[in-house]
C-alpha cells in the first residue's frame, strides 16, 4: 500500500517518522535505515541482515565487486 505523509526537516536535518508508519514498517529505536537519493527524491529503507544477504549473494554470482553504496542502491 503506498501512503503519502509531509513531514518536516529540523534545524538539526532530523525527520520524524511519524508513529504509525512506524509501526506498519515494524521499525523498532536502533533499527538501521538505508538512505537513497534519486535525483530529487529520497527513500528509506530498513536494512536488514536478509536483505543485505540477498544482495551480497546476488551480486558475489554475478562477479561483482561493489562499494558500499552501489551494494545499498540494490536495496531500494
Amino acid at each position: 500500500m503506498s501512503e503519502i505523509t509531509t513531514i518536516k526537516v529540523s534545524s538539526k536535518g532530523q525527520i520524524v517518522i511519524p508513529q504509525a508508519v512506524r509501526k506498519q514498517m515494524g521499525l523498532q529505536p536502533g533499527d538501521t535505515l538505508v538512505l537513497a537519493r534519486y535525483g530529487n527524491a529520497l527513500i528509506l529503507k530498513k536494512l536488514t541482515l536478509d536483505s543485505l544477504l540477498e544482495e551480497s549473494e546476488r551480486n558475489f554470482l554475478e562477479g561483482k565487486t561493489l562499494s558500499h553504496e552501489e551494494t545499498f542502491r540494490g536495496l531500494t
